[in-house]
């Protein structure tokens, strides 16, 4: 999404409002559906331990906590970015205490769109970081590369991919590179 505000534009890198809309709605469901089975269970599970059936229950508290969540409802925004760099929360989805970690453009390498293991298209981003910004922000990131086996940095960057089922990636790349290239 493009949006102009004054002089500057913005581009924000963020799950679809009706995307967020059927992810939710599909936790209400299931929420019915597991409290339909616990209410059931007698019926449908005889003979089954009553554990399981408490279970069931849980499972379906999760879903309603998950799905009538006010937070959840709210589009989920990885990053965005403006004339002055791009922006990383230091959580997702968003909430009052989300802190923001601007990345000039001069320490944006290279951004290009990548297959991830999950099979989905998004943007790779190759960010120059200090320890601790990459410790606040993108410690689920550094984990995952130290269970892999991969390096932390690659030719001094750190690199950062976002891949999103419901997103335009070729559009995502081309505008973040717009952005770049404006940047005397």
């Amino acid at each position: 999404m493009l949006a102009t505000l004054g002089s500057s534009e913005k581009y924000y890198y963020e799950t679809p409002m009706w995307a967020v809309a059927v992810l939710c709605s599909i936790a209400l469901v299931l929420s019915l559906l597991f409290f339909t089975a616990f209410h059931y269970w007698d019926q449908w599970g005889s003979g089954g331990p009553r554990i399981i059936k408490w279970f069931v229950f849980i499972i379906g508290l999760g879903f309603l906590v998950a799905g009538t969540r006010p937070r959840n409802w709210k589009p989920w925004r990885y990053f965005f970015a403006d004339s002055h760099g791009m922006h990383f929360p230091s959580e997702c989805p968003e909430t009052k205490y989300t802190q923001w970690l601007l990345v000039p453009w001069t320490h944006v390498g290279i951004i290009k769109e990548e297959i991830f293991l999950n099979r989905y298209k998004g943007p790779s981003i190759e960010l120059q970081l200090k320890d601790y910004e990459i410790d606040r922000f993108f410690r689920d990131v550094r984990l995952t590369k130290m269970f892999f086996g991969k390096p932390d940095r690659e030719n001094g960057f750190f690199k950062v991919g976002y891949s999103n089922a419901f997103r335009d990636t070729d559009n995502a790349v081309r505008v973040l590179n717009e952005f770049k290239s404006r940047q005397p």
